[in-house]
């Protein structure tokens, strides 16, 4: 059988993938010399809204937060995965910049 490396709702890596990925940035940044920013979202109370809202809006709120986050990544121009954002700027401005914007897209309503 053939191992899925990502998450058929939302495209996310799957933790096989994610943590391949993440010994490769550790390895890629200390060989440059370059710093290694890591941002992990995490969903507040979601389990509550599979169960108070059915498994099909929590599936479209993951959807949203997933497409949210890609399009605020998107003109950062860092390397970057859905799960985890490895952002290799040498400046710290730049990788609190990336991380706010990232934040930023997900501090409005969304509408499911």
């Amino acid at each position: 059988a053939e191992i899925t490396l990502h998450d058929f709702l939302t495209n996310l890596l799957n933790r096989i993938l994610l943590n391949d990925r993440i010994a490769q940035k550790i390895v890629l940044a200390a060989r440059r010399g370059t710093q290694l920013t890591a941002l992990f979202l995490d969903l507040d109370n979601f389990k509550h809204i599979y169960d108070s809202w059915g498994h099909t809006t929590g599936d479209k709120l993951l959807q949203s937060v997933a497409f949210r986050v890609i399009a605020s990544m998107i003109g950062m121009k860092c390397g970057f995965n859905v799960t985890l954002s490895f952002l290799p700027y040498k400046s710290t401005a730049l990788q609190v910049q990336a991380c706010t914007t990232c934040i930023d897209a997900l501090g409005t309503v969304l509408h499911i």
